[in-house]
């Protein structure tokens, strides 16, 4: 019986952390969702704008001017990458999210 209670209790800590991570991973998946919106509107003023007049980037400290190919370059890859992270967060969700219910399940509280 004690052992029982055990088990059930080391599920519910294990439930607990599961519930963390899947707060962390939201926290993450908003902010890369934020930034991709981000990179939407500075596409489009490049677009709108930066066809013959200067564009600069922030590196570092600094403001260092690039061309306008380079800009839309610089934005394209960003999205790529940050797409592709977006991706693999959604996917972590997920399997958190199995794995919580079947946790949970177990614990008769699902």
């Amino acid at each position: 019986m004690a052992q029982a209670a055990v088990g059930a209790q080391e599920r519910l800590l294990e439930a607990q952390r599961l519930m963390e991570r899947l707060r962390v991973l939201d926290a993450a998946i908003r902010e890369a969702e934020a930034r991709l919106r981000e990179l939407g509107e500075a596409e489009k003023l490049l677009e709108r704008f930066g066809r013959g007049r200067s564009v600069y980037r922030s590196v570092g400290g600094l403001m260092i001017e690039v061309g306008y190919e380079e800009a839309r370059k610089m934005i394209e890859e960003e999205r790529e990458l940050l797409e592709a992270r977006l991706a693999s967060l959604k996917r972590q969700r997920e399997e958190l999210e199995r794995r919580l219910r079947e946790l949970l399940r177990s614990l008769g509280l699902a």
